[in-house]
C-alpha cells in the first residue's frame, strides 16, 4: 500500500483496506479486498479506491469520487461481474447511508452489483448496514424481504 501511495504521490486521506464478502442470489460468497481512500474536504476528493477479488487480486471495480458524491465503475469489468455474481432477489435497495450518504456510491449504483458492493463498503467502514431509501412512491409490500431480518431488532 505505501508503494501504491509513493507510487502516485498522493498523500491525503486516509487509506482503509478492507476484506468484504458479497453474497449472491445463489449463495455464493465473493469475496473481495478494498482499498479506499476517504478524500479530505480540503481537497474536494470524495471517496475512491479499488476494489480488488481475493485471492486472485483482480480489479472488479473502482469507486470515482468528486466533491460530494461518489460513483461505481464497473464498465471494464462487466463480464468478470457477470460470470461470479447473481444478483439477490428481491433486489437490494439503493444504499441511503446516514453518515456518509452518497460518498459510498450507492445513490448512483447503475448495477445490482454496485448498490450490493455500496452496502458492503458502508458495514466495512461505519459499521452498520444502510436503511432502505425513503421514497415518495408507494411500493407494493414484498414478502420475504431481505430487510426484514436485519431491521427486526430496531
Amino acid at each position: 500500500m505505501s508503494r501504491w501511495a509513493a507510487f502516485t504521490d498522493y498523500k491525503y486521506g486516509k487509506y482503509y483496506v478492507l476484506e468484504m464478502t458479497l453474497i449472491d442470489g445463489k449463495d455464493d460468497h465473493l469475496r473481495l479486498l478494498g482499498i479506499i481512500n476517504t478524500g479530505d474536504a480540503d481537497c474536494n476528493t470524495g471517496y475512491w479506491g479499488s476494489v480488488y477479488t481475493r485471492p486472485d487480486f483482480k480489479e472488479i471495480a473502482t469507486l470515482e469520487g468528486d466533491t460530494n458524491s461518489s460513483h461505481w465503475n464497473t464498465d471494464d469489468t462487466v463480464d468478470t461481474v457477470d460470470s461470479c455474481y447473481t444478483a439477490p432477489s428481491p433486489a437490494l435497495p439503493k444504499c441511503n447511508n446516514p453518515d456518509q450518504g452518497p460518498l459510498l456510491g450507492g445513490q448512483s449504483a447503475e448495477s445490482p452489483f454496485e448498490v450490493h458492493l455500496s452496502h458492503a463498503l458502508g458495514l466495512a467502514l461505519c459499521g452498520k448496514i444502510s436503511p432502505p431509501a425513503d421514497d415518495d412512491e408507494e411500493e407494493e409490500e414484498r414478502p420475504g424481504s431481505v430487510w426484514d431480518n436485519v431491521f427486526r431488532k430496531y
